[in-house]
């Protein structure tokens, strides 16, 4: 196996491996939540600099992130599944709106 025809997938691993770990270190529900908000706006902000050279990989990455902070909240039981799927889609929202308003570069 080539590390360099699968580095979507590598990474994704990563990533899913990475939002484990921040979520299940967050003590509190609010931290969670502003945490996985940075994230979504983060996020935004990639998608809008990198719009027109997307790939599936990013995407992927990006779910892979996700799906590791929601395992590491439901076991840690620190805020709602739902309310952190919510606040990643409007935090991503919000920082492609950013950018593409030209609020910051």
């Amino acid at each position: 196996m080539n590390w360099l025809d699968s580095w979507g997938e590598t990474l994704t691993g990563l990533f899913l491996l990475l939002g484990l770990i921040v979520s299940l270190l967050v003590d509190a529900a609010i931290v969670s939540y502003i945490t996985i908000f940075l994230a979504g706006i983060s996020v935004g902000r990639l998608y809008h600099i990198r719009k027109h050279r997307l790939g599936f990989p990013f995407f992927l990455i990006t779910f892979g992130f996700l799906v590791g902070y929601l395992i590491g909240g439901v076991v840690n039981r620190r805020g709602s599944w739902f309310i952190i799927l919510i606040l990643f889609f409007i935090g991503t929202w919000l920082g492609e709106y950013i950018m593409h308003r030209k609020f910051c570069k």
